[in-house]
């Protein structure tokens, strides 16, 4: 892990997949989100069970859940 990375722990639900990413500091949800190749307008980003801003800037070590949501009639 290079000076300017950290490491972001992830819950994908509701499959409630993990995973780990390296990030560079400066990096905002939505880029993490475009690297994932998921897309926005289909889930919603979660910190301590709330949601969260996409254009909000990633932390060092933080853990994040993103829920999938679903639509449709």
């Amino acid at each position: 892990m290079g000076i300017d990375s950290m490491k972001i722990s992830l819950t994908i639900l509701p499959d409630k997949s993990t995973k780990t990413v390296e990030v560079v500091k400066g990096t905002l949800i939505i880029d993490l989100l475009r690297s994932l190749k998921l897309s926005p307008d289909s889930l919603i980003v979660l910190k301590n069970n709330q949601p969260i801003p996409i254009d909000e800037e990633l932390h060092t070590a933080e853990s994040l859940s993103i829920l999938k949501v679903a639509s449709g009639g």
